[in-house]
């Protein structure tokens, strides 16, 4: 009765399992507009990833493309001011004129002149155009400021949850390895002690069904690891808007 119930539980993973695999399907589907086809293992990035946390938090903030809009942003807006305090400045007109005359009323019946002039005008009143306009680019630039520092700040944290998943992985990964090598030894070591009596076919079943899940946990860790690459990978270089 035991051993039936055990393979009626395999059985109904089983059913699980073939259910996931039409989600997933479904799932590539949705995203991609067909059904999976050939489909390959891809290759691991891993000369493409950063040293260490500091170097990928370096990368995103040097290259990423929405930082970059709010840095220029912020430029723009403080050439906004430069340009407001314009008017508080005096303003020099350098004139030159000259002047040739013929067939006018003098000796040689010629006249010609060169003047030169320069022109100083100053702003002493401008019904408090000038200062509105002036605070106004101030605010802006403090507004450009703000966004910029909360953008950065967005992208340090997500390279930062992104980089700590990626080193989970990498740890659970190491200690799943060691789990897989020492519950096949186990199911080894089980094997032979049914052999001599000294173990039941349930406990072998067990360690071997042990082993087995030792393996896909090391699946799925693998492919997690794979996916948190990407993630690092896209928040350091591409847009941290893409869904992963």
């Amino acid at each position: 009765a035991q051993v039936q119930g055990r393979l009626s539980l395999a059985q109904s993973n089983v059913v699980i399992a073939e259910t996931n695999l039409l989600d997933a399907y479904t799932n590539y589907q949705a995203v991609v507009g067909h059904l999976p086809e050939n489909l390959m293992e891809p290759d691991s990035p891993d000369a493409l990833m950063p040293a260490n946390l500091e170097d990928a938090i370096d990368k995103a903030t040097e290259g990423h493309p929405i930082l970059k809009s709010a840095l220029a942003d912020l430029d723009a807006r403080q050439a906004q001011y430069e340009v407001a305090k314009a008017p508080y400045y005096p303003i020099l007109d350098l004139e030159l004129d000259q002047r040739w005359d013929e067939e006018v009323d003098t000796a040689d019946r010629k006249r010609d002149y060169l003047i030169g002039m320069a022109r100083v005008r100053y702003n002493l009143f401008n019904g408090f155009k000038d200062k509105a306009r002036k605070a106004e680019t101030l605010e802006l630039i403090s507004e450009a400021r703000e966004i910029k520092n909360n953008t950065e700040r967005q992208v340090v944290e997500s390279m930062r949850l992104s980089w700590m998943a990626y080193q989970s992985v990498l740890d659970r990964i190491e200690f799943l390895r060691k789990h897989i090598e020492a519950t096949a030894e186990t199911a080894k070591a089980y094997s032979k002690q049914f052999d001599i009596g000294k173990r039941t076919l349930l406990d072998v079943l067990d360690t071997e069904a042990e082993a087995i899940n030792a393996k896909i946990d090391m699946v799925e860790a693998e492919t997690t690891g794979l996916l948190a690459q990407y993630r690092v990978l896209i928040t350091a270089f591409l847009v941290p808007a893409i869904a992963i």
